[in-house]
C-alpha cells in the first residue's frame, strides 16, 4: 500500500471514530423546555441565538431541515431558512431534550460566557453577515457559514476535550506552538484536521454544496475558482474570522489589529467587489464597530440562566422519556448512530 493510500485510510478511520451527538448546553435546553411549557411561541431571534450558542446542535437542526422528510434535501443553507422550514416548537424541543442527561440543579446552571471557541464562531458569524450585506442581524448563508466554519474544532473538543482545550484556548501549549502550522498539528494529534472534519460532517448531514465548500476551504479560499458558487462567501468568512480574532474573539490565536489590517484579504474584497464597500478603511471600521453587537448576542446565555434561576416554572426533564422524545423529534434519523459512519 502506498503512503498516500495509507494516509487516506488512516484519515477515514479517524473520521469514522468521531462522535457528533451530544446533549445541548444545560441552560439552553432548560430555557427551551420552559418555552415549550408555555403557550406563546418562542421568539425567532431567541431560537437563532440558542442554535448559534451551541454550534453542534445547529448542525443537527440543519440536517433535519435538509432531510427528505421536508422535501428540501440539500437546499437549506442557513439557520434563518431552517426556521422557515421547521416548526419553532420542534427546534425548541430538540434543545429541551438532553438525550438522557439527568436534571441539573439550579446551582449547576452556567452563568459565565460561552467558551472561547464558541465566542469566536459567533463573532465570525456576525461579522460575516455585516460583510455580506451590511446588516449584522441577518441570519442568512453568510452568518451560518461563519458560525460553522470551525465546526471541526468543536467536534474535536467534544471527542478530545483535554487535548482540544489546550490547542484551542489561550494556554502555554499554544504559546509554545506559535509559528507552527495548526492544520499539521491537528493531523498529528487527531489523524485529520478541522477542515476535513467540517467537510465530512457537511456531506454526512447532506448540507448544500455551497455551505460544504466554505467549511472545507474557509482557511484558504484561493483554491476555489472565481466562478465557484462559494467563492464570495468563503472569502467573507475568511476575513471575518481574522477580524474576530483581532477585536477580542480569538480561539487560542489572537492577532494584533495591525496584523489584521495588513492582510491582503481586505484589498481583495474591495478590488473584486465581493462586498459593498469602497475602501478598506470603511470595511475595517465596520468590523471594529460591531463589538457591542457581538457582546450583546453572546450575553443571551447569561440572561437566560438568570431567568431560569428566578423562574418557578423551570421544567423537570426527568418527567420525560428522553430516548422516546428524541425519536419523535427527529423522525428522519431514528436509526442515527452516536458515531459518524465512514
Amino acid at each position: 500500500m502506498s503512503q498516500t493510500n495509507s494516509t487516506q485510510l488512516n484519515a477515514t478511520q479517524a473520521l469514522a471514530r468521531l462522535r457528533l451527538r451530544k446533549a445541548p448546553r444545560v441552560v439552553l435546553s432548560d430555557y427551551a423546555a420552559m418555552l415549550l411549557k408555555h403557550s406563546e411561541s418562542p421568539e425567532r431571534e431567541d431560537l437563532i441565538r440558542m442554535m448559534s450558542l451551541d454550534p453542534l446542535m445547529a448542525v443537527w437542526i440543519l440536517k433535519r431541515a435538509n432531510s427528505s422528510y421536508y422535501g428540501l434535501r440539500s437546499t437549506v443553507d442557513s439557520l434563518s431558512r431552517a426556521l422557515d422550514v421547521l416548526e419553532e416548537s420542534a427546534i425548541a424541543g430538540m434543545f429541551a431534550d438532553t438525550f438522557g442527561a439527568e436534571e441539573a440543579s439550579q446551582e449547576d446552571l452556567p452563568s459565565d460566557s460561552p467558551d472561547e471557541l464558541t465566542r469566536h464562531s459567533v463573532a465570525t458569524a456576525i461579522l460575516s453577515a455585516q460583510l455580506e450585506c451590511g446588516d449584522p442581524s441577518d441570519r442568512g448563508p453568510a452568518f451560518t457559514a461563519g458560525l460553522l466554519h470551525d465546526i471541526g474544532k468543536h467536534i474535536f473538543s467534544l471527542n478530545f476535550p483535554e487535548e482540544a482545550k489546550k490547542m484551542y484556548s489561550s494556554s502555554t501549549l499554544w504559546e509554545s506552538l506559535q509559528g507552527s502550522d495548526l492544520v499539521s498539528i491537528e493531523q498529528l494529534a487527531f489523524g485529520v484536521d478541522h477542515r476535513e472534519v467540517g467537510e465530512f460532517v457537511a456531506r454526512k448531514m447532506q448540507f448544500p454544496e455551497n455551505l460544504t465548500a466554505v467549511l472545507r476551504h474557509h482557511a484558504d479560499p484561493s483554491v476555489l475558482s472565481e466562478n465557484h458558487e462559494s467563492y464570495r462567501i468563503a472569502w467573507i468568512v475568511n476575513s471575518a474570522s481574522l477580524a474576530a480574532s483581532a477585536i477580542g474573539y480569538a480561539a487560542a490565536n489572537p492577532v494584533s489589529w495591525a496584523y489584521c489590517e495588513s492582510d491582503p484579504c481586505w484589498t481583495k474584497l474591495i478590488d473584486e467587489s465581493l462586498v459593498g464597500r469602497e475602501s478598506t478603511t470603511a470595511l475595517l471600521a465596520d468590523m471594529t464597530s460591531k463589538k457591542e453587537t457581538i457582546d450583546d448576542f453572546l450575553d443571551f446565555e447569561v440572561k437566560r440562566s438568570k431567568t431560569l434561576m428566578k423562574s418557578d416554572s423551570r421544567p423537570n426533564r426527568m418527567n420525560r422519556d428522553p430516548v422516546q422524545s428524541a425519536r419523535v423529534l427527529d423522525k428522519t434519523s431514528e436509526n442515527q448512530s452516536a458515531r459518524l459512519e465512514s
